[in-house]
């Protein structure tokens, strides 16, 4: 999302804290909603990633 370096790095924070809740959610629930619920984090690592760029 081609933003600032702290604004990537917050929105990558924050995906990957919600992400991870999601998952912990879907593991409590039903796995077969888990390879979803880690779609945030994934981005979150990308966002990461591209504040490191």
């Amino acid at each position: 999302m081609c933003m600032s370096e702290p604004v990537s790095f917050v929105a990558g924070g924050m995906l990957l804290a919600g992400g991870a809740y999601a998952a912990w959610k879907a593991y409590k629930i039903n796995m077969r909603y888990f390879p979803v619920a880690l779609m945030p984090v994934l981005a979150g690592i990308q966002q990461m990633m591209e504040g490191h760029v």
